[in-house]
This record gives structure tokens, C-alpha cells and sequence, in this order.
């Protein structure tokens, strides 16, 4: 029976994460589905430039888990049975835009495509306004603690990740020159439609396939920490 370590997957994306410019200082987290009722996730206050496997460990997934950020992922997981990815980035320029409104139009196409016509902002760190915020989307800012972007792959996870650090700053620096440009509703609800059409669930069980490849254990990886 193949086993898998899944932090390989963490680290990777985390060091792109890194290398993107797209962190904060050590306020960023990545979880990963184990399996429905355990997920790794990163430790607080993790380099991501330097991540290890002991900077990620194995959590319990609990609704009312007392530590705000397990709580949180817990919460994604077990309402969104689909997802197995959630990055939790805290940029200064994605709060930044998060600061300006309660709702964020598109103002860039890949943001249309996959976010959807708008980016729904939270004014209150709170588990239960954050899972309003993502109902039927897979993405939101949260004012003074960043961008929340989920995926059913952890690539899928990262892309949005990326497209919500550009989109928030293209609308800062938009805001300094009196204003952002936005894509019209109806036409990025449309591509919005395109993009899940094209990205099909078929093709999403094959970037599972491929992480999973990823994630094998080989003979030299340091298994510590994995209950296997």
C-alpha cells in the first residue's frame, strides 16, 4: 500500500510562496487534507523560506479547536468536503486592500476567472463570518489578517493565492491614482462560469494523482512525525 507524506507538498508551495514575496513575517499558514479527520498545517510563526517538516504538524480536524487558526481550517474542511488545501497569507499589501472595502470588484481577468466578480472582505477575525464570506467562493480577505484561498489541490490552492496578491495590488495602487478600474459584473460572472467549466473535476482528479506521485515516501525521506 503506497504512503504518502504530504508535507513535501506544504514545503514546495511554501518556499514559492517565499520566493514570490507573496509572506508575511511568519503570519502565514498552509494546511493540507489528510484524510477526513486529520490535516497537517503549519506551525505559527513558521519560515516559509525555510520550512522543515517540523515546522508542520499533524492536526485533529475540530470545529471548536481552541487554537483560532486549527479552528478555522477545521471548519473549511468539514463544511467543504471537497477542498484539501487552504493557504492563509498575510501580506501587507493584501491587507492593505483589505482595510479599503467590504467588497472587492475584479479588476484583473484572472481574478475574474477564478475568484469570481467580487472578493468578499471580512470586517471581524471571527471563524463564523469568515465561513459566511466563503460561501459558494473559494477565496476571502479578512481586514488585518489577509487572503484565504482554498483549493481541492494544493496547486489549486496556490494559484488562487496568487491571483488574490495581484488583485490586491493592483487595487492599492489604483486607489493612489484615484481609483480601479474594474472588470463588469456580468462579464466576469461569465468567465468566472468558463473557467470551472474548463477545470473540470476530471481534471482536478488528475492534479490529485500528480501531488499524490509528489508525496510519495522514498527510501532516504525522514519519516518523524508521521503516524504511519
Amino acid at each position: 500500500m503506497a504512503q504518502y507524506d504530504f508535507r513535501k507538498l506544504i514545503i514546495k508551495y511554501a518556499l514559492e510562496l517565499a520566493n514570490d514575496k507573496m509572506t508575511s513575517q511568519g503570519k502565514d499558514f498552509i494546511s493540507y487534507r489528510i484524510n477526513q479527520n486529520t490535516m497537517f498545517i503549519t506551525k505559527p510563526g513558521a519560515d516559509f523560506a525555510n520550512l522543515k517538516n517540523d515546522d508542520i504538524v499533524i492536526e485533529i480536524i475540530n470545529k471548536d479547536a481552541k487554537d483560532k487558526e486549527v479552528a478555522l481550517h477545521s471548519n473549511i474542511y468539514a463544511t467543504k468536503i471537497e477542498i484539501n488545501a487552504i493557504i492563509h497569507s498575510n501580506h501587507d499589501l493584501i491587507e492593505t486592500a483589505a482595510n479599503m472595502k467590504k467588497k472587492m470588484k475584479a479588476p484583473l481577468d484572472d481574478m475574474a476567472q477564478i475568484v469570481g466578480p467580487t472578493l468578499r472582505v471580512v470586517q471581524k477575525n471571527e471563524v463564523k463570518d469568515i465561513m459566511k464570506a466563503l460561501k459558494g467562493r473559494d477565496a476571502c480577505l479578512v481586514k488585518g489578517e489577509g487572503a484565504i484561498s482554498l483549493g481541492r489541490t494544493i496547486a489549486e490552492a496556490h494559484t488562487g493565492a496568487m491571483v488574490l496578491f495581484k488583485a490586491c495590488k493592483c487595487h492599492a495602487e489604483g486607489q493612489k491614482l484615484g481609483g480601479t478600474v474594474t472588470i463588469p459584473f456580468l462579464e466576469s460572472f461569465l468567465m468566472h462560469k468558463v473557467y470551472k467549466m474548463k477545470y473540470s473535476n476530471v481534471n482536478q482528479e488528475l492534479m490529485i494523482k500528480k501531488e499524490k506521485e509528489e508525496a510519495l515516501i522514498g527510501p532516504n525521506d525522514d519519516t518523524s512525525g508521521l503516524n504511519i
